[in-house]
């Protein structure tokens, strides 16, 4: 089992595993937990086909910039070519915080629905796609 602890200033943290290493193969549990202690929360996620897209998020004065640009290389249909296809991201709103998202340059808004802290768009990148949030 996992042990976590601060120092006396309360800025650090340690972790001692006291298991076997084939304890941390049966139950994955554990190391979720590190890896959510140790990085914190995941700031983005792809919900539909995630191996495909690639996701950039660059911080701006007073805005978000999210890139999702598609693998080119992916095949899909009978033809096993590349075709574009809707997918859905979801951004932490509590790490990243907007009331709108926009496609540029197109200045289209994008509907956004809210679950916990999740904010969830479908997107259709083709190859790429650039959004602005605020």
């Amino acid at each position: 089992m996992p042990f976590l602890t601060r120092n006396a200033a309360g800025s650090g943290r340690a972790f001692l595993i006291g298991s076997p290493e084939w304890a941390l193969v049966e139950k994955t549990g554990i190391l979720d937990y590190l890896w959510k202690e140790a990085i914190g929360d995941p700031v983005w996620r792809v919900t539909v086909n995630p191996e495909r897209y690639t996701v950039r998020v660059r911080r701006q004065p007073g805005r978000y910039v999210v890139h999702v640009i598609d693998n080119p290389a992916a095949r899909e249909g009978p033809m096993a070519r590349y075709r574009p296809l809707y997918t859905r991201l979801a951004l932490n709103s509590r790490l990243l915080r907007f009331e709108k998202a926009t496609i540029v340059p197109d200045g289209r808004t994008l509907q956004v629905a809210a679950d916990g802290v999740w904010k969830t768009m479908e997107l259709f990148p083709d190859p790429e796609l650039t959004i602005v949030l605020q």
